[in-house]
């Protein structure tokens, strides 16, 4: 099934690159099949989504674990509190 707007990772990845850090909370409460959380996590960022059809948000659960990283993360960020990446906080 697809989704009636999707939207293409590629744009989402502009956004969510201009618009917050590595490390940074993206949310997106109408996630549909996941395309700003797949940059996100490309990105490195965390996410938050969450969508009515439950559908959409298994689909976009499935596109999330295949996704890895496109980026390096620098191994540490003094001024955004975070020693190894963003799973590991000081």
């Amino acid at each position: 099934m697809e989704h009636p707007c999707p939207k293409a990772v590629t744009e989402m990845q502009f956004l969510v690159e201009h618009l917050s850090k590595p490390g940074d909370i993206v949310l997106d409460p109408y996630c549909g099949i996941g395309a700003t959380l797949i940059a996100a996590k490309q990105l490195w960022r965390h996410f938050i989504g969450c969508d009515l059809w439950r559908l959409y948000c298994e689909i976009a659960l499935r596109r999330l674990q295949a996704t890895q990283p496109v980026t390096s993360l620098p191994v540490t960020w003094h001024t955004r509190g975070w020693l190894n990446g963003p799973t590991e906080m000081i």
